[in-house]
């Protein structure tokens, strides 16, 4: 009888939660819908304020200053809520494993406003990062606002996300898997049956708003000949080892662009400034550079010039994202490795080796593996330009390429981009606490019983806990991102013996580690009520 109990209360709470989560995408399409429209509407009015400022010197010079003070504005907004900075897809993941806690409706609100200003204003970003987060936030509101518990808040807050992926490139397939590979981190039927939901729910809006044409309206492509897939191969490798690189730049970058002795103010302004000179050079440059997607269809360019597009437009990405504006890599580095497909599919094509109207093919399979090795997720990276292109076609070359540079990323221990910028959002984060740290640990208080310290921003006192993980534990063993942690305490180091190791997702937990973490002193009871079976402390 109780078995049937319960059955029916699962079935009845798979529905209830498919139910809400449809409510999320038809909100989630609706926002983004209007974010997506707007920002060539934006864009196109920028875009003619760059042909008139190439008319002469004074008129150049105004619109380097008004890019200057959007420059400004988006500034404001990052230290007004630091959380909208980047794409917001690692503040995403943050947030379901607990990580943050932030302020919905203000993340919302600077994100969607932030995000106008960067793309309009014609910089070398994607939509769909600030999408997957705006998504995110309408969801987290809407538990906030409903009173959800923790486990429903992360379920809707990937089906948000999804939504969000969804609407940006009327790709609901991709925003689902993407949200169970990089959200939620599970394939749990209850995870699938939300992100799904609201995945076609968004979709559904954004067709009504935006029409239902592929993103990339690409006309039908030539048929390859297997006896060239090695060719494919080979493009696999190349743009996996470009994905590493592009890896290693924007990690570094990040950690650079934070070191400039330059008020954190002006930090963000400086990409407005090199975009608007690059732009009155050379109108290409523009945008996140859909067009050059394109090329191979109409009249190429020469292989030298397509570098230098390439070099030019990982520049302006680089500098834009390390900045902390809020915008995309996802849309940026497709057309990155679209520029590199195009490139070798030229020399290709010059050397008698394929058709020069497969040039096309081997620029939009590029796209998937350059995803692949650079996000690690091959199969949303194969669906995604699916989706993107309308087209079955090409299956089998998009997954051959995006498995070569899947591994060729692998093999180098590239570590995926999205992973490694949440690390560096939680090492600024444990920064922010070393010098309390450091000072519990010279009065040898690291118990319980730690004295408070230094008070939060809304006056809450926080405590220092220290936590050990024993012989089989549930922790013991697994590494940290893949662990359900308590939402509210901050981990900042892990004590290895006399290592202190700094709790990255990365970190395999060994018996025997201790987990040091900071937490307000009331929420104490319930967090070693939580920590009991997952560390058997």
């Amino acid at each position: 009888m109780s078995t049937s109990e319960d059955v029916k209360n699962r079935h009845r709470n798979a529905r209830l939660l498919t139910f809400n989560s449809i409510l999320v995408g038809l909100v989630s399409g609706l926002v983004v819908s209007c974010y997506r429209w707007l920002i060539p509407v934006i864009g196109g009015a920028v875009s003619e304020a760059f042909d008139w400022g190439r008319g002469s010197f004074s008129s150049g010079l105004i619109v380097v200053l008004g890019m200057l003070a959007a420059g400004a504005a988006a500034s404001a907004m990052v230290q007004r809520e630091p959380m909208i900075g980047g794409s917001g897809i690692p503040q995403v993941a943050g947030t379901m494993s607990g990580h943050f806690k932030t302020n919905w409706l203000r993340v919302l609100v600077y994100k969607f406003f932030g995000g106008l200003i960067t793309l309009g204003g014609g910089l070398t970003l994607g939509r769909e990062g600030p999408s997957v987060q705006i998504g995110a936030s309408v969801a987290d509101g809407y538990c906030k606002l409903t009173d959800k518990s923790r486990s429903e808040e992360r379920y809707l807050i990937a089906g948000g996300a999804a939504a969000g992926l969804a609407a940006a490139f009327n790709a609901p397939i991709s925003g689902l898997l993407f949200a169970l590979e990089e959200v939620h981190r599970s394939f749990s039927s209850l995870a699938m049956v939300s992100a799904l939901s609201a995945a076609l729910a968004s979709d559904f809006v954004s067709g009504l708003i935006l029409g239902v044409k592929p993103v990339l309206d690409i006309p039908q492509l030539p048929h390859m000949r297997p006896q060239i897939y090695w060719l494919i191969i080979l493009l696999g490798i190349i743009i996996g080892l470009s994905g590493v690189l592009f890896n290693f730049l924007i990690i570094k970058g990040k950690r650079l662009y934070a070191k400039l002795p330059i008020p954190k103010f002006l930090k963000p302004m400086i990409p407005f400034l090199l975009t608007a000179l690059a732009v009155l050079w050379k109108p290409s440059l523009f945008g996140s550079g859909e067009p050059f997607i394109f090329l191979p269809n109409g009249e190429n360019l020469p292989v030298p010039e397509l570098l230098l597009i390439y070099a030019l437009k990982l520049i302006l990405l680089l500098l834009a994202f390390c900045s902390g504006l809020p915008g995309g890599i996802f849309f940026p580095l497709l057309i990155l490795g679209s520029l590199l497909g195009n490139c070798f599919g030229t020399l290709c094509a010059e050397a008698g080796l394929i058709d020069p109207d497969w040039v096309l093919v081997f620029s939009v399979i590029a796209m998937s593996g350059h995803f692949a090795a650079i996000v690690r997720s091959p199969i949303t990276g194969i669906l995604l330009i699916v989706e993107m292109t309308g087209s079955f076609s090409y299956l089998l070359p998009l997954g051959l390429v995006a498995l070569v540079s899947y591994f060729t990323a692998e093999v180098c221990r590239s570590e995926p981009v999205y992973e490694s910028l949440l690390d560096i959002i939680l090492e600024n984060q444990q920064k922010r606490y070393t010098h309390r740290v450091t000072a519990l640990r010279q009065a040898e208080r690291y118990s319980r019983e730690a004295e408070h310290i230094s008070a939060k921003p809304a006056g809450r006192p926080d405590l220092m806990v220290e936590f050990s993980i024993d012989p089989g534990s549930e922790a013991a063993g697994k590494k940290i991102r893949e662990i359900d942690w308590p939402d509210n305490v901050l981990w900042i180091s892990v004590k290895r013996g006399a290592q202190e190791i700094l709790p990255k997702g990365h970190v395999e937990l060994l018996a025997g580690d201790y987990l040091v973490g900071l937490l307000c002193h009331e929420d104490l009871p319930e967090l070693e009520e939580k920590m009991h079976t997952i560390l058997g402390d």
